[in-house]
């Protein structure tokens, strides 16, 4: 009996590997693995209290890069993204801003769902984040000005990622993604003559959220190349000092190398 048992523990504990492996080796041919190059135009909205409580706005260049690879239980997914030097305006004043991202996602299967005859592919799994913001103020900036002139905030972050895979047919691939952090280290400028606050807080998502969703269709030209575009939404708000939200929309074009 106890035999048996062990049997079937060890039949069941290896069928979802055995499905989903057989998934992952369907949807590998569609996936497009290996170095991408993302880059378009980010539109930027920004209200920080420590500088200024009126919102300023622009738009920017963003650039992604992402190294991702298909194993046989799970995909793994590196990026790093960056809006370098945005100018940002309220009326005739401006500001430039830096906004930067390291993450990386450990997706692992869930299941599938049909669509219209195709099978729809999800994966979800923890994602680690390192992000940074600064923002510099075209004002003057001498003598004690200088503490109004920049912010700079910060969060070590730990949350999860799903992701949603439609191939169309051998050469499209429909693609969602969603992501938030869920506990985070977070840093912020402040005034360094307040001493009753600290500049390093743990912060629960409440008091500092960084949240991502992402739409996008890729094409493979061959097997080695594939290109597509896409739409990506980031917001960050962080209130554990003086609040500060960030968000942007982004409008991108992609090509994947397969090496």
């Amino acid at each position: 009996m106890k035999q048996t048992f062990y049997v079937l523990l060890c039949a069941f504990g290896l069928l979802p590997n055995t499905i989903f492996g057989r998934e992952n080796d369907s949807l590998q041919n569609h996936f497009a693995e290996g170095l991408s190059l993302i880059s378009g135009l980010s539109y930027c909205s920004i209200k920080d209290e420590f500088i200024s409580n009126e919102k300023y706005s622009g738009s920017s260049m963003n650039y992604l890069f992402r190294w991702s690879k298909f194993h046989e239980s799970y995909m793994y997914d590196l990026r790093m993204e960056v809006i370098s030097s945005a100018k940002v305006k309220n009326n005739t004043i401006s500001a430039n801003v830096t906004d930067f991202n390291l993450n990386l996602t450990y997706g692992y299967p869930v299941g599938t769902v049909d669509v219209f005859g195709k099978q729809m592919n999800f994966f979800i799994g923890p994602y680690p984040e390192l992000y940074f913001h600064y923002r510099s103020q075209n004002i003057a900036s001498g003598g004690a000005a200088i503490i109004d002139a920049y912010s700079v905030a910060f969060l070590f972050s730990l949350g999860a990622k799903a992701y949603a895979y439609l191939p169309l047919n051998e050469e499209i691939l429909f693609s969602g993604e969603l992501s938030t952090n869920l506990i985070s280290l977070g840093g912020k400028f402040i005034d360094p003559r307040d001493k009753e606050n600290s500049m390093i807080k743990l912060l629960t998502v409440f008091a500092g959220t960084r949240f991502s969703t992402q739409y996008a269709v890729t094409y493979k030209l061959s097997d080695f190349l594939s290109v597509g575009g896409g739409y990506r939404f980031n917001v960050t708000r962080i209130t554990a000092w003086d609040s500060l939200i960030f968000a942007s929309d982004n409008f991108f074009l992609s090509a994947t190398m397969k090496f």
